[in-house]
C-alpha cells in the first residue's frame, strides 16, 4: 500500500536526518544546559509569577514538571518538586546582579535551543540579536502568565458541580500542556517558514513519546526500586538528568518529523534518485525564479517557500539559501501580510537567465591560472565554455519561459 510505504519511508528519513543532524550528541548538550538554567529560568519566572497570581513557586514548578516522565503522586516526582522549590525559593532572594547573571544563563538556553532548531531545519540567516531579546522576553513573560491562568482555572474547577474529576483534569493537562507547547516551539523556533500541520505532527510524536517514556519510567522504578543503594543521596540527580537527556532526544525527533513531513516530496526524489543531493544553487534559484514568474502570468498568489518546494521538489535548506540570494540581488521581493511570499522584483522581458544564474550562484573560488599549467589550462577551457553559455543565456529572458510555445499547427 502506498500510504505504508510512505509512513516506512517517513521514518527512514528521520532517522537519518536525526543522525546527521548528531541528535544524541545535541540531546546530552541541551540536557546539561536545561540542568544548569532550569533554575535561574525558573527563578526568574517565580518573581512573575507571584506578581500576579496568589500562589507559590510550588505551583509554578509542578507545572514546569508536567513535561517529564514523573508520575505525580509518586516519590520521585515529590522529590523533585520538593527540591527545585527549595532552589527557586533560595534563589529569589538574591540581589540584582545575581539575578542578571541567572537571566543571561537562562537566555544562552534559549539561544542554543534556537540554534538547534535552526541547523535541523538548514537555515542559513539567523535572527538579529534584538529580535531574539524580544522573544525571550515574551517567553518569560508570558509563560508564568499562561501558566497561573492555568492554576486559576483549576482552582476554579475544582469548586463546580459540572467539573470533571480532579484526576480527569490533570490526564488532559499532561496531554494539552505538551501538545501545545512543543507545537508552538516546532512552528515558531525556527527562524523560517513551517507549516503548522507539520509543526502538529511534531508535536503529536513528541507527545506521544513523552506519555510512553513516563510509563517506561514508572516501569522502571516499580521493577528496580532499590536503585537508591547504588546512587545514594544522588540518586534524584541523577534520574533529573537522564529524564532531561531523554526529554530532549524526543523533542530533537519531533523536530525532526516537522522537517520531514514539510519536505517529504523532496527527500522521496532524493530516495528515488530523481534528484541530485548537490543540487547547484544558480539552477535552484533560477527554478524558482520561473515558477515566481510563472504564478505571476497566470493571476495565482504570491510563493511562500512550501509553495515553492512543493512545486519544485527541493529541499528546504536549498531554497532558503536561494530565496535569501534572491532577495538581497534584487531579482525577489518580499510580500505577503505576513512577509513570507515572494514575488519578482524585476519585469520578465527585462531579465535574462544569464543574469539570474550569476545573482544566484553561490560565492565559489577560481582555479589557478598559471600559463604552463594543467590547472591554467582548465582554467581557460571552463572560462571559454561559460563565455559560450552566457551568450546563449543572455538573449533568453524570463518571458520567453514562462510563455507558452507556439503551435506550429496554428499556421500563419
Amino acid at each position: 500500500m502506498i500510504w505504508l510505504r510512505n509512513f516506512w519511508l517517513g521514518v527512514v528519513f528521520v532517522v537519518r536526518e536525526f543522525g546527521s543532524d548528531r541528535g544524541v550528541d545535541r540531546s546530552a548538550a541541551l540536557a546539561y544546559g536545561t540542568l544548569l538554567s532550569l533554575v535561574p529560568l525558573l527563578a526568574t519566572a517565580a518573581a512573575l509569577f507571584r506578581a500576579f497570581f496568589p500562589f507559590g513557586p510550588d505551583q509554578l514548578v509542578e507545572m514546569a514538571t508536567v513535561i517529564l516522565p514523573y508520575q505525580p503522586g509518586s516519590e520521585q516526582y515529590a522529590g523533585l518538586v520538593q527540591h527545585l522549590t527549595g532552589f527557586v525559593d533560595r534563589a529569589t532572594t538574591l540581589g540584582y546582579i545575581s539575578s542578571l547573571i541567572f537571566l543571561v544563563i537562562a537566555y544562552r538556553l534559549f539561544q542554543t535551543v534556537e540554534r538547534t532548531f535552526n541547523e535541523i531545519w538548514n537555515v542559513a540567516t539567523r535572527r538579529s540579536a534584538a529580535k531574539k531579546v524580544f522573544s525571550f522576553t515574551m517567553l518569560v513573560f508570558w509563560g508564568p502568565v499562561v501558566i497561573g491562568l492555568g492554576s486559576s482555572a483549576l482552582l476554579w474547577m475544582r469548586h463546580q458541580q459540572w467539573a470533571p474529576s480532579q484526576g480527569s483534569v490533570l490526564s488532559l493537562i499532561q496531554l494539552a500542556v505538551p501538545l501545545l507547547g512543543l507545537t508552538m516551539v516546532y512552528w515558531l523556533a525556527p527562524h523560517t517558514e513551517v507549516s503548522i500541520g507539520a509543526a502538529a505532527a511534531g508535536g503529536v510524536f513528541a507527545t506521544v513519546g513523552l506519555e510512553l517514556l513516563r510509563l517506561v519510567f514508572v516501569w522502571y522504578l516499580h521493577v528496580f526500586p532499590d536503585i537508591n543503594l547504588i546512587y545514594g543521596s544522588a540518586t534524584l540527580a541523577v534520574l533529573f538528568l537522564i529524564t532531561l537527556f531523554a526529554f530532549w532526544q524526543l523533542v530533537m525527533i519531533g523536530a525532526e518529523v516537522s522537517y520531514v513531513v514539510q519536505n517529504f516530496r523532496a527527500l522521496k526524489l532524493e530516495h528515488q534518485g530523481q534528484r541530485r543531493l548537490d543540487v547547484d544553487p544558480a539552477v535552484t534559484g533560477v527554478a524558482i525564479l520561473t515558477e515566481c514568474y510563472r504564478r505571476a502570468a497566470a493571476g495565482e498568489p504570491p510563493a511562500t517557500l512550501v509553495d515553492i518546494e512543493g512545486a519544485l521538489g527541493v529541499r528546504h535548506g536549498a531554497t532558503q539559501r536561494a530565496t535569501d540570494r534572491l532577495v538581497e540581488g534584487g531579482l525577489l521581493a518580499i510580500t505577503g501580510p505576513k512577509r513570507n511570499a515572494f514575488v519578482p522584483g524585476r519585469e520578465a522581458k527585462l531579465l535574462s537567465v544569464a543574469a539570474a544564474l550569476e545573482v544566484a550562484a553561490a560565492p565559489g573560488g577560481q582555479i589557478a591560472t598559471a600559463p604552463a599549467d594543467a590547472l591554467g589550462r582548465l582554467g581557460e577551457v571552463l572560462r571559454s565554455a561559460e563565455s559560450s553559455r552566457r551568450e546563449l543565456l543572455e538573449r533568453v529572458s524570463f518571458a520567453d519561459l514562462i510563455t507558452p510555445p507556439r503551435d506550429p499547427a496554428a499556421g500563419g
